[in-house]
């Protein structure tokens, strides 16, 4: 597997694992939110958000392609929800990347 492959892997991972712990606080009680760069919501978002663009980055996306980010965000949804195998997870690297 290539490195791009193994980091787009990592990249999906670690932010799927960041919004489940983001809704693991939320779902106890504690308000992730706040303002400002030292609130846990921030830094955790601030997270996803580099997880984000590291996958759009590897994908061929820009960083800014907001529709790029919204199915991507879906994606970190299914893959919370339904366990997805690292096979999965290439399969969606296939069937989105951007031909170059």
């Amino acid at each position: 597997m290539d490195i791009n492959r193994r980091n787009f892997i990592y990249a999906v991972k670690n932010a799927a694992k960041l919004v489940k712990a983001l809704s693991l606080l939320q779902s106890i009680g504690l308000m992730a939110e706040g303002s400002g760069e030292d609130s846990i919501g921030y830094c955790i978002w601030e997270a996803i958000t580099n997880s984000t663009n590291i996958a759009l980055e590897l994908m061929g996306y820009d960083v800014g392609d907001e529709t790029a980010n919204a199915v991507f965000l879906d994606f970190i949804e299914r893959y919370n929800e339904n366990d997805l195998t690292d096979d999965d997870i290439m399969e969606y690297y296939q069937t989105y990347k951007k031909n170059k």
